[in-house]
């Protein structure tokens, strides 16, 4: 029953932010990487994981290289046999198809192994003000959080689909923040 709802929600998510002209999402994703940008825990935090953006998610692909103009290392997800790992990229030139048609590094670069000082940036389809995120439904980010308790972790998603309340199952891992084009806010 629960998986139904969260379908038609994510269905729901994807047609809304489907709708949002994309000159508009655009300009809030500057927005939301600006306000990550600003925050403390960027600027301490030595590598960002960042997803690669794809159709109408928040963009990353300015973040991604001003993150390492700014002197971070940076890794993205790669997929491999259903496990998302993260892997370090130096420039977005390197990345190519990968699953799911998202871009990622190449199997050969070099797997992240050390997660201390760093900052995840989560995608999502809708997160509610208590950081459950509602995902593509593929688990991986809550499998990685799951395994890595340590890493601090900012879904970026716009402020038209936040939600009040989104179900949550024993699995499900809360994120530690929330960004818009309008707030960051820690969660509790």
């Amino acid at each position: 029953m629960l998986q139904i709802e969260k379908k038609e929600l994510r269905d729901r998510f994807v047609r809304e932010r489907n709708d949002i002209p994309a000159t508009i999402r655009r300009e809030y994703s500057d927005d939301i990487f600006e306000c990550i940008r600003s925050l403390v825990r960027y600027k301490i935090s030595r590598l960002i994981l960042v997803f690669v953006s794809a159709g109408s998610e928040p963009e990353t692909h300015r973040f991604i290289e001003t993150a390492l103009s700014d002197g971070k290392k940076v890794a993205v997800p790669y997929i491999s046999e259903g496990e998302m790992s993260f892997r370090y990229i130096g420039s977005l030139s390197e990345l190519v198809p990968g699953a799911f048609g998202i871009s990622e590094p190449p199997a050969g670069n070099e797997t992240v192994k050390d997660f201390s000082s760093c900052l995840c940036v989560t995608p999502c389809l809708s997160v509610d003000e208590n950081g459950v995120r509602l995902g593509y439904g593929g688990g991986f980010y809550d499998r990685f959080l799951s395994e890595h308790s340590g890493v601090y972790a900012a879904a970026v998603c716009f402020d038209e689909l936040i939600s009040r309340e989104l179900p949550c199952e024993n699995h499900d891992i809360r994120v530690d923040m929330y960004v818009t084009q309008t707030k960051c806010k820690e969660v509790s």
